[in-house]
């Protein structure tokens, strides 16, 4: 983020105006958002690893097994929004990366090559 910000201020038509770069708040939401894409990218990579390898599920059924957490967002989404409006977007943002980092600690203690798809996601 910082080279290209670097590369916007010299560029003579840049794609944002440099001026968004001094504020704390488009920093930080842009940071919080490159941090929760990296961390769930990564995770799913090794979820779907896991499925399938340790668990032995087609990748068919590895991708049904994603559904939850590809369809989470869907209904989350319009309530962060409205949440947001009424608390504040720094509050928002900071539960919702708490909340993924507990989930994703919580899937790391509880799978192992005996645990089932139900047992991990229902103990």
């Amino acid at each position: 983020m910082a080279g290209f910000a670097a590369w916007e201020r010299r560029a003579p038509e840049p794609m944002l105006p440099p001026r968004l770069f001094r504020s704390l708040a488009f920093v930080a939401a842009n940071g919080t958002t490159f941090l929760m894409s990296a961390a769930l990218l990564g995770a799913a990579f090794l979820i779907a690893q896991y499925l399938q390898v340790v668990q032995g599920n087609s990748p068919f059924a590895a991708g049904l097994r994603f559904l939850p957490m590809t369809a989470t967002p869907l209904v989350v989404a319009p309530l962060a929004g409205t949440l947001s409006d009424r608390v504040g977007r720094r509050p928002v943002m900071v539960a919702g990366l708490v909340l993924l980092a507990v989930g994703l600690v919580w899937f790391a203690m509880v799978a192992t090559a005996g645990t089932s798809y139900g047992q991990s996601c229902c103990p």
